[in-house]
């Protein structure tokens, strides 16, 4: 007779040093584990004296799973389970005892008789306990154990819905309870739509104000970073402006910490004792570009060599690319990614994957030597050229918009925002332009001045933007930073250029970066692409120059309102990606004709 402690357990078989042991658990706790035969007889001690004992049944075991056939005088069923083979039983004998055998209960540690349903009792006891210690994190994955996509999104919304009523209606005890949750609601909807709109670089942001009553005596402060011995010829700073990353004729690539100027060495400069009768401009650096999260550092030049440095080491080049046919002119990642392009004196733009560290494909179209490059949210690049044109790239596409305007070479382009970019060159001119028409929506002839020794309007050698905002930066040789508001027209969409600050930096300025707390120029004494002029003069070296904000220009618009959601400053903010989608792809089919032409 089968003893009624065995009801619920479960049975297993397996092998041990040679030795077919069988396990007798309940739950995840061993009662018996020892050889088959003396199991058997521990469970057949209470049978019984008068009926006579059956043989053992034989039991197969292969390496992996074990077999399991009956017992003696139990009814054994086989049941499925992951990785093993368990067993239960099925049912109790006739007038089985309600005993427990002595070895049972000295594992139980319990000397007095125990009924299956007590047993169960201690089960279900012990499943609530194992419920209660379990942490909250297993508990919330038992819950959503077999929630579907679909209803992880709405409950994640419902989550972050709720953290933002929460938070902003938690100050809000005036007015009845409807009133009080239609304000919620609006400024849920304000928030989302604010943050979606920044997400895609569609967001204004009206900082004129604030440039504007800038007082340059009291409001900047002003700091020098040195080290180079050529003419800085291109710099690069990360989303978080911890640092500044920069590259100079003299071969070298340098990391200066924004705050403290301390510098770092990632790429060593020139020197006659370790590179002998090679000549220094050989390796002449000419672009430079940092990731978003500061990780990654690229740098070319005249070498035609595309290095990755690791930004937190010394001389860190992780790697390298060397599939440009002449000098490397620009770098840029697209925001938030390790997507890198370069541009190229050999008309080409490439686009390289530094995730997997590879490159991916090659962009033609341009007729003479890519000058810079510029990229924002979407995988589309913006490229200044020698062949006075400006392109914008639709990698995925395979076709680019063409922009003219500029009567010689253009020196550099930057992106405003996804639907407008500005650019300067070798005319002198300073041109804002909007994806939606063929020409500039705004010219700035001589925006730097003339040059007094050729009254030929003085070259624009750079130019800087904050993303989705109305200013921006141009620099030259005339000894000043020139910071311009876009202004907007009429209708919503972009108006005129309209100079609002000059910030005084000596020198060729070959580098620059504007943000709502600083302004970063580096140059030197020469243009970056050559040695047209040299500049004499004590105040003319190559050096960094770091204008730092008393405050954080952004914030200060923030407190006052001047956020707009509106079409401000050309770029949208509002529901009608679709159709603004739309009217770009309808432009770059008559645009495409020019392309065809070009290529």
């Amino acid at each position: 007779m089968i003893p009624d402690w065995v009801s619920g357990c479960h049975f297993k078989l397996t092998k041990f040093q040679g030795t077919e042991v069988c396990e007798i658990r309940i739950k995840q706790q061993i009662l018996i584990s020892a050889p088959v035969a003396f199991t058997a007889a521990i469970l057949n001690e209470d049978a019984d004296e008068d009926e006579s004992p059956q043989p053992m049944e034989q039991t197969s075991l292969s390496a992996e799973t074990a077999t399991v056939s009956t017992m003696p005088r139990l009814n054994l069923r086989k049941t499925a389970g992951k990785g093993s083979n368990k067993t239960s039983t099925a049912s109790r004998g006739k007038g089985a005892s309600t005993k427990m055998t002595p070895l049972a209960m000295k594992m139980q540690g319990n000397d007095d008789d125990i009924s299956s349903d007590e047993e169960e009792d201690v089960m279900e006891t012990g499943k609530k306990r194992k419920k209660q210690g379990d942490d909250d994190e297993d508990e919330e994955d038992e819950k959503y154990a077999y929630e579907t996509a679909e209803e992880k999104r709405r409950r994640l919304a419902q989550q972050y819905l709720h953290s933002i009523s929460h938070l902003e209606g938690s100050d809000d005890d005036a007015g009845s309870d409807e009133e009080r949750e239609t304000g919620i609601h609006q400024t849920v909807s304000e928030k989302l739509k604010k943050e979606r709109l920044k997400s895609q670089g569609r967001w204004a942001v009206d900082l004129t104000p604030q440039f504007e009553s800038l007082n340059v005596a009291d409001d900047i402060t002003t700091a020098y970073y040195g080290g180079h011995q050529g003419s800085i010829t291109a710099l690069s700073v990360p989303q978080d402006e911890s640092f500044i990353v920069t590259g100079s004729k003299d071969n070298g690539v340098f990391r200066f910490d924004t705050e403290t100027g301390q510098r770092q060495i990632l790429k060593r400069k020139w020197s006659r004792a370790e590179d002998g009768d090679q000549q220094s401009h050989h390796g002449e650096i000419l672009a430079v570009a940092v990731s978003s999260d500061g990780k990654y550092v690229a740098s070319g030049g005249r070498d035609r060599v595309l290095r990755i440095h690791d930004s937190r080491m010394d001389n860190s080049e992780i790697h390298s690319f060397n599939v440009h046919r002449d000098a490397i002119s620009g770098l840029c990642f697209q925001s938030g990614t390790y997507s890198l392009f370069s541009a190229s004196f050999d008309r080409c733009v490439k686009y390289f994957d530094l995730n997997e560290m590879a490159y991916v494909e090659t962009a033609f179209g341009h007729q003479d030597a890519i000058l810079s490059i510029d990229c924002y949210h979407k995988l589309r690049p913006l490229t200044s050229s020698a062949d006075r044109t400006n392109r914008h790239w639709k990698i995925e596409e395979n076709s680019h918009l063409v922009f003219r305007g500029h009567k010689a070479q253009i020196d550099t382009a930057r992106i405003l925002n996804e639907s407008s970019f500005v650019s300067g060159g070798e005319d002198g001119k300073l041109c804002l332009w909007d994806h939606g028409k063929k020409t500039p929506v705004s010219t700035i002839a001589a925006a730097h001045g003339t040059d007094s020794s050729s009254a030929n309007a003085r070259w624009i050698t750079s130019v800087a933007t904050i993303r989705a905002c109305d200013v921006v930066a141009s620099g030259s040789y005339d000894g000043f930073v020139r910071l311009w508001s876009v202004g907007s027209s009429a209708s919503g969409g972009l108006g005129k250029l309209r100079e609002i600050q000059a910030l005084p930096v000596a020198g060729f300025v070959n580098g620059l970066y504007v943000s709502s707390r600083l302004v970063i120029a580096g140059g030197g004494r020469e243009h970056r692409l050559g040695r047209w002029w040299s500049m004499k003069g004590s105040q003319a070296k190559d050096r960094l120059t770091v204008l730092r904000f008393a405050h954080d220009l952004g914030e200060v618009a923030s407190r006052q309102g001047a956020q707009s959601d509106k079409k401000t400053r050309g770029y949208v903010a509002s529901d009608d990606s679709d159709d603004d989608e739309e009217e770009e792809d309808s432009v770059e089919y008559d645009e495409d004709e020019d392309a065809d032409e070009d290529d």
